[in-house]
């Protein structure tokens, strides 16, 4: 059958709406062309089918009725039901996750394409809406999503005609098949209820209606039932609409014209869904008023402090003098400006106001302002940035802040703000920039603090006390960029989706007690830029992949236990500027493709367990400035290409198995650090050849140490031309010749050793050179001259023949000299003796092979033990020793050797220190002469020494294992291997500083006063100054003076541990006293009552010294700038008073310091008044 127009009469005209049935072939010719009406056949059927439903089931019955009702009744508990509680727990744990998971995924952009499809496309292959435009309200504004929303209708709503109108002749074909269907279709809206349901399943209203509704639902923010309600317009009780829009009355109408007569059930039946329709409208219509009501009050209470703000000028001037009011010291006198008669918006420093009128930002960085935030801000309705970073403001952030709903920019950092983060933060919807580091905050990250940080970008909170782990909910943060949270205590692993973050650049968490894996959490972060581990306790192999990404620039993951390999790097950016992944485990060989990341300034790969060559093709990386291959496996030569790395500053090729020459071209760089230095310890092999003449090329050297290798030939005189040095240490080598006078050129020099060389001839005799007395030029046989033994002469004139006669009072003289003489050689003798049987009660002579040696070259060495404790059987020994071969043993290292733990059976441990001291000390008698004797020293505060062992070879002392660390990695929260686990994350109260300080001070007391002659420390810093189980101060290394180099530059710089703590007249002149160590124990007292290092280098071109800044603030009168924040609990006027003799004991002039016992004195008057 065909469709034609009512009023055409062709057979050819168009499908419309009013639609005439023709019947051909079954009634023959004599009906052809003969036209029915299609509505009056289909009622005259629905009127036959109705006729026998009444006669079969009458619905008259009561039974009926009741079962109605009770299925009303039903649906209606169940729609209350389904409002009160269903549609609140779909929201909670469907749709707002869905939401989420949308916001936190794509960008900006996506967002609105996503958006704009979905809606668009509903009407086609209905695509779940609602939360696409619940996204469009809170990601673009009312009035953006509004435009979207529209954009996106328009096109759902014409896109269905428009396909249809490519298909029309299939539908008018389809039409055609399924003749019954095309009749329910016109039918839409009359006969009974199955025929309506049937139509509208068949062909679905418009969706432009209820996409508005859903959009005006989600910009006003009406609770559950609108937005399941604008769903449901669209979705399921279409047949409702279906007869809201109309179409009952115009079935009603036909049946009135046609004089159709409709059944009761039928009647009834529309108008009670009709009535049913405009009761569910009226009543979720209501519903949403008072939520809009509700809503609408709460703008208006906002709206009306606005108001309220912008109606009064004076009122943000009063909130801006009441925050001055607040302020207890401005020593800059940054808010004086601040005045009752002064218009804030252009005469208040620091506040910036708006087009109309209003403060707008509030920037007052680095002026040393004290007090507390006012909560009177918090009536500041339409700032957006608040900058109080570098201040001294206390206490914590008001609560009342939570009313700052405009704020984006919050830096609070280098403050002295405590408490707990605050929460409330995580309620301020447009946070961007997000800065607490350097505060004194306390307990852990709130989980509620990332609550709604969808726009935040930024967050800081390095350098405070935070404890616990980093929160999961951070990965809310969908556009952060960068978060620090370095400095703190923090603990458990990384976030597991952290890479769910795309946007993320910035990841720094050094310095913390993290742990896990992160090799595979990291491997998405495709957008990272600088990359920061470093000083954890993270395991498992090392995210180096994260090396390739195409923005990186700095790479640190030192100081933790990562493994394996490093894998080669097939692409690497020229913006990648800094690797560091010492203090490690990674082994294997250093891939050539290393070579790719050009941009390289700082290489250091040092103390793991590489083996291996280095790259020949080094000299590529041509950026580089600094690189430290140090204490690992690597053997081979010294590539030539490090000489056309013209800007190299720092080479550290110490402690590896390098063999050959010195490459002359490395005289081509500019390096200031030459370290060279491999030692027999570890070394199979030693540099060889003569030292490069080309060397004086190297202008800018510093520090050149090329000791315990096989060098040989003379040194060049050209050496003298490097006029910058500070420490040269050719020692242990076979270099021949003599002394170049040029190298008394040579004044800036801090550390000179040419012992155990073939040197010969005279030393010259410059002041520079002889200051370094006689331990700088041992065991060349063929050297003589001061400070050694006076070199013989030739061809003196003889004095034959011309004797003269003594006087007898010469005789006498003579005499009596000889006798005295006598007599002192006989009490000497005897006192040795006794000093000999003593030790031979605790000295055990066994053979020991030393580490590198085969076994045919076994050399005897000596053990002294002082304690009966530790076992004296050679084969415990000789277990115990290994640790010095095992890195795992390793605990620390410094000027004069390097500390392994030990231990014995019966948990017995002690610190083993190996000595460098070759060329420093003449024989096995003086070694024991400056040993033996200390240990017979008891003091509660001195490291007790257990015993010493010789050899030709190696050096060690034996002294008692104090398990928590030293001063310095527990002040400045660092960790090292070998020390309990708790250094570097227990706080240091200041009570428990103050008693460091005191047993610090009895010690070196002890040493000045009570031993004879006095023992002058002379390398007083606070790595020296071990802590142990009770935290009770132990110092270590005394008494060892004539084993340390003075002033060992490189280890200060690069450790930057030592620098600050020596005198000047011992830097400067050499002049030992024991005013020195007073003024190495007055920057130990800087320290603890500041937290800072006494050198620090805040910027590149920027060095603070710790006594001249304390000094410098307390002649300003901000004494108290100088507290460590970190320090709870005490009282203002004690900590003023060890800063006072902090600084005396620093004086410049040494006769103005104190002698350490009356630093006790003070020490323990200040005491007595902390107990009173």
């Amino acid at each position: 059958m065909t469709f034609y127009d009512d009023d055409k009469t062709n057979e050819g005209g168009e499908v419309v709406p009013e639609l005439r049935l023709k019947i051909e072939g079954d009634y023959g010719d004599d009906v052809s062309g003969k036209r029915v009406n299609l509505r009056q056949r289909l009622l005259e059927e629905c009127e036959a089918e109705e006729r026998d439903l009444l006669l079969n089931d009458p619905p008259w019955r009561i039974w009926y009725w009741m079962k109605l009702g009770f299925l009303i009744l039903f649906l209606g508990l169940l729609a209350a039901v389904c409002l009160k509680w269903v549609g609140p727990y779909f929201m909670d744990k469907e749709l707002i996750p869905i939401i989420n998971w949308e916001m936190r995924t794509f960008s900006t952009p996506m967002l609105a394409v996503l958006v704009f499809a979905s809606v668009a496309l509903f009407p086609t292959i209905l695509l779940p809406s609602t939360p696409s435009m619940w996204v469009a309200g809170m990601a673009f504004g009312y009035g953006f999503g509004f435009l979207l929303i529209i954009s996106a209708a328009a096109v759902g709503v014409s896109l269905p005609y428009f396909i249809g109108s490519l298909f029309l002749h299939r539908i008018q074909g389809w039409l055609e098949k399924y003749p019954k269907k095309a009749a329910i279709l016109r039918a839409a809206g009359e006969g009974n209820r199955f025929h309506q349901f049937k139509a509208v399943t068949l062909i679905r209203i418009s969706p432009f209606p209820y996409m508005i509704y859903n959009y005006c639902a989600v910009a006003t923010n009406v609770k559950y039932g609108p937005y399941i309600l604008g769903s449901l317009v669209g979705m399921v009780p279409e047949v409702f609409v279906a007869i809201y829009t109309g179409n009952l009355l115009h079935t009603l109408a036909d049946a009135s014209h046609d004089q159709h007569s409709l059944s009761a059930q039928q009647i009834l039946l529309t108008v009670g869904g009709f009535l049913l329709t405009v009761l569910a409208t009226i009543v979720f219509t209501v519903y949403a008023k008072r939520q809009l009501k509700v809503l609408q009050t709460e703008e208006e209470l906002l709206l009306q402090i606005r108001i309220l703000t912008v109606s009064s000028a004076a009122t943000e001037k009063e909130i801006l003098l009441q925050f001055k009011g607040n302020i207890t010291d401005d020593p800059y006198n940054s808010l004086a400006s601040w005045v009752p008669g002064g218009n804030p918006c252009v005469d208040f420093s620091g506040v910036f106001c708006n087009p109309e009128g209003l403060v707008d930002k509030i920037v007052l960085w680095n002026t040393s302002l004290r007090g507390q935030l006012p909560a009177a801000l918090s009536g500041l309705s339409s700032i957006r940035v608040l900058t109080l970073f570098g201040n001294r403001f206390s206490g914590n952030i008001p609560q009342e802040y939570s009313l700052l709903q405009t704020l984006w920019k919050i830096n609070v950092s280098s403050n002295a703000l405590s408490g707990s983060m605050p929460e409330f933060i995580g309620d301020l919807p447009n946070i961007r920039f997000l800065d607490f580091s350097k505060n004194g905050y306390t307990g852990e990250i709130p989980f509620a603090l990332f609550k709604h940080c969808y726009k935040t970008k930024y967050v800081s909170f390095s350098h405070n006390s935070l404890s616990g782990a980093i929160p999961e909910s951070i990965l809310n943060c969908s556009r952060l960029e960068g978060f620090d949270f370095s400095f703190n205590n923090l603990t458990g692993e990384l976030p597991s989706q952290i890479c769910d973050i795309s946007v993320l650049k910035y990841v720094s968490v050094g310095s913390n007690a993290l742990s896990g894996s992160v090799l595979e959490k990291m491997s998405k972060c495709q957008s990272l830029l600088h990359f920061d581990l470093s000083r954890n306790s993270f395991t498992g192999l090392a995210p180096l992949g994260v090396l390739e990404f195409k923005n990186m620039t700095y790479f640190n993951v030192s100081h933790n236990s990562f493994f394996g390999e490093i894998p080669e790097i097939a692409t690497c950016s020229d913006t990648l500027e800094f690797i560091d992944a010492s203090w490690n485990s990674l082994d294997g060989e250093i891939p050539t493709s290393i070579l790719n990341c050009k941009g390289l300034k700082v290489l250091d790969l040092g103390f793991n367990k590489l083996n291996g060559t280095i790259p020949v093709d080094i000299g590529e990386l041509g950026r580089l400035l600094a690189i430290s291959l140090a204490n690992n496996s690597v053997s081979g030569t010294i590539p030539v290409g490090f000489g056309s790395i013209e800007i190299l500053q720092v080479l550290d090729l110490h402690n590896l198995n390098l063999v050959g020459g010195i490459p002359g071209e490395l005289s081509n760089c500019s390096s200031k650090k030459l370290l060279l230095c491999c030692c027999r310890d570890v070394s199979v092999n030693s540099l060889e050849g003569q030292i490069p003449d080309t060397l004086y090329n190297m202008s800018n050297l510093e520090i050149l140490d090329l000791h315990s290798n096989q060098l040989n030939g003379s040194i060049p005189s050209s050496l003298g031309n490097l006029t910058k040095i500070q420490y040269l240490d050719l020692s242990q080598n076979s270099l021949s010749g003599s002394i170049p006078p040029s190298l008394g050129n040579l004044n800036m020099l801090t550390h000179f050793n040419l012992s155990y060389n073939n040197l010969s001839g005279i030393i010259p005799t410059a002041q520079t050179i002889q200051s370094f007395g006689a331990s700088a030029f041992f065991n060349n046989p063929d050297l003589c001259g001061s400070p050694l033994t006076s070199c013989s002469r030739s061809g003196t004139t003889s004095t034959a023949g011309k004797t003269k006669v003594l006087s007898v009072s010469a005789i006498v003289a003579i005499v009596a000299a000889a006798v005295i003489l006598t007599g002192v050689c006989v009490v000497t003798i005897m006192n040795i003796r006794a000093r000999k049987s003593k030790k031979e009660e605790v000295t055990m002579v066994v053979e020991s092979t030393p580490p590198g040696s085969s076994e045919s070259n076994l050399i005897i060495g000596k053990l002294v033990l002082f304690s009966k404790s530790l076992p004296s059987k050679y084969e415990d020994w000789e277990a115990g020793t290994r640790a010095l071969l095992d890195k795992e043993g390793l605990i620390g290292g410094g000027s004069i050797g390097t500390v392994y733990r030990t231990s014995f059976e019966g948990g017995i441990s002690i610190a083993v220190k190996k000595l460098e001291t070759l060329g420093r000390i003449r024989n096995q008698e003086e070694f024991e002469q400056e040993i033996g004797r200390l240990g017979n020293l008891q003091h509660p505060n001195l490291v007790a020494l257990q015993g010493y062992y010789w050899s030709s070879t190696m050096q060690l002392v034996l002294s008692e294992f104090i398990p928590n660390g030293n001063l310095y990695d527990n002040l400045h929260r660092l960790n090292h291997p070998g020390t309990s686990s708790g250094v570097g994350n227990t706080e240091l109260s200041w009570s428990r500083r103050f008693h460091i300080a005191l047993g610090t001070a009895r010690a070196l007391s002890y040493l000045h006063h009570d031993c004879r002659p006095p023992i002058l420390h002379l390398n007083i810093k606070s790595t020296n100054i071990l802590l142990d189980e009770k935290y009770e101060a132990k110092l270590s290394d005394y008494g060892l003076g004539k084993l340390l180099p003075i002033l060992d530059n490189y280890g200060l710089t690069k450790f930057h541990n030592a620098v600050g703590y020596v005198a000047p007249e011992l830097a400067q002149s050499l002049r030992l006293s024991e005013k020195c160590d007073v003024y190495s124990f007055g920057v130990i007292l800087l320290e603890l009552v500041t937290g800072r290092k006494p050198v620090e280098s805040p910027t590149l071109n920027e060095v603070v010294i710790l006594c001249e800044y304390v000094r410098g603030l307390l002649e300003r009168g901000s004494a108290s700038d100088c507290f460590d924040r970190r320090l709870r609990g005490f009282a203002e006027n004690e900590l003023i008073q060890v800063m006072k003799l902090g600084l005396i004991c620093t004086s410049e002039v040494p006769s103005r310091r104190p002698s350490m016992a009356e630093v006790v004195q003070v020490l323990e008057s200040i005491r007595n008044g902390m107990e009173t």
